[in-house]
């Protein structure tokens, strides 16, 4: 993969080889984690990018990323279930 792709969504993983003989190191971007992890929903895929890298794409600060994170999450929950989606909220102690 070229690191320079989507750079703001792309990071230098380090890590060591199967038999910890040989430090290595890969870049990997948002898109790609994605993809290996079946995230196929636009909706659930934006939660994850913003709870992942608050703030880091230099527009929103930290706070508003968690923020809009959850709530992408939470309405993607509630596209997969209305119930599970109110019995979270109902834990969180969700107030309007």
């Amino acid at each position: 993969m070229n690191p320079n792709s989507h750079k703001k969504y792309c990071v230098e993983v380090k890590g060591m080889s199967d038999d910890l003989s040989i430090q290595t190191k890969t870049h990997i971007d948002f898109y790609s984690l994605c993809r290996g992890f079946n995230v196929i929903d636009p909706a659930h895929a934006h939660g994850l990018k913003k709870l992942i890298m608050p703030g880091d794409r230099g527009v929103k600060n930290f706070a508003k990323d968690m923020s809009e994170g959850i709530n992408s999450i939470l309405d993607y929950a509630y596209h997969l279930d209305p119930k599970i989606y109110e019995e979270v909220l109902e834990k969180i102690g969700h107030r309007e």
